[in-house]
């Protein structure tokens, strides 16, 4: 049965919001492990598209510490959809937007492609997705990421000599 009420944020993401209330986290919440070994799905491994999607999906949840055994399956979906519509929109680029047929009477008709409803379908799959990890635009303004340890790096004393 669903409940009212808005979805629930991940904890992640409220650590990372900020509460302008000042509400407690639920020390009952469940947190799934954290591993280095990223399952890749078969056909995530077999689509180049979907492989580069996929690397490029794990390496930005990592920077955002939002990467748990958990998200796996969904980084797979994820790489999945735009790989899709990356071949979506490549057909259409190639047949042209609207499509011929001839129906039963013998008379020609024109309709859009079917590939754009396909990527129209994987367009939005891949919009929830995103959002639920907090990678589109206006998820991440609401963003602050936890200031870095300043060390003795280079890149920190370049920074302080030049500003």
């Amino acid at each position: 049965m669903a409940t009212t009420g808005r979805k629930p944020k991940p904890r992640r993401l409220k650590e990372l919001d900020g509460d302008p209330k000042s509400r407690f986290l639920s020390k009952n919440e469940p947190t799934p492990p954290v591993s280095d070994n990223v399952i890749e799905w078969d056909v995530v491994k077999n689509n180049p598209v979907a492989h580069r999607a996929f690397t490029d999906n794990v390496r930005i949840l990592r920077t955002m510490k939002m990467l748990t055994d958990a998200e796996i399956p969904l980084i797979n979906i994820m790489a999945i959809c735009q790989a899709r519509i990356e071949e979506a929109e490549n057909q259409v680029e190639s047949e042209g937007m609207i499509s011929d047929y001839v129906n039963t009477k013998g008379e020609r008709n024109s309709v859009a492609h079917p590939a754009v409803g396909v990527s129209m379908k994987y367009a939005q799959m891949l919009k929830c997705l995103c959002i639920e990890f907090g990678m589109t635009p206006s998820s991440r303004g609401r963003l602050e990421l936890p200031n870095e340890e300043k060390g003795d790096d280079f890149a920190s004393k370049l920074r302080s000599k030049i500003g």
